[in-house]
């Protein structure tokens, strides 16, 4: 087997309620801003704002950040969505 060839990578992100990316899908369009302008707005980057919304785990510093910046406490982004 020739070890130079990749190999496809398929990730499917499933956001469930709760998970504070889909709060902060919400969250976003709500204040009308773009992934950039909120990890500008949190001293983030905006890898980590991607991470956050495709549901992977981040710090929970990186949340704090992102939750201060919207005007929210962090347990806001763990609420379940109605």
């Amino acid at each position: 087997m020739d070890t130079n060839t990749a190999l496809p990578v398929t990730r499917k992100y499933q956001l469930h309620p709760g998970m504070p990316g889909e709060r902060l899908i919400l969250l976003r369009g709500r204040f009308g801003l773009s992934m950039e302008d909120l990890a500008k707005l949190a001293n983030v980057s905006i890898h980590t704002v991607r991470r956050v919304e495709h549901g992977e785990l981040v710090h929970e510093r990186s949340l704090m950040a992102l939750a201060h910046a919207l005007g929210v406490p962090l347990s806001y982004l763990y609420k379940p969505i109605d």
